[in-house]
């Protein structure tokens, strides 16, 4: 199997990842503990979302990272998310 094809089954699997964690009550309540964070719920208003946007906030980032770390392995997630996630860091 190539490096890449290697690369985009891993990228398929932390992205089957984080939707089985955000679906999944259980996971859900570990990282409200363990985080002391809110799981983001429901949709968000207008002014959430506009405020989020100025300030480049997702409110699912937090949540991602943590899955990425705490469930699929930092070192597995994709190439572009760790370096993304080292930006976000700085």
């Amino acid at each position: 199997m190539s490096d890449r094809a290697l690369e985009i089954i891993m990228e398929m699997s932390w992205a089957g990842c984080i939707r089985w964690a955000s679906g999944d009550a259980a996971v859900i309540a570990r990282y409200e503990q363990e985080t002391g964070k809110k799981f983001p719920r429901g949709g968000r208003s207008g002014i959430e979302r506009l405020v989020d946007d100025a300030t480049g906030h997702n409110p699912y980032d937090d949540f991602v990272e943590w899955v990425t770390r705490e469930l699929f392995g930092i070192d597995d997630a994709p190439k572009a998310y760790r370096e993304a996630l080292a930006k976000r860091k700085r």
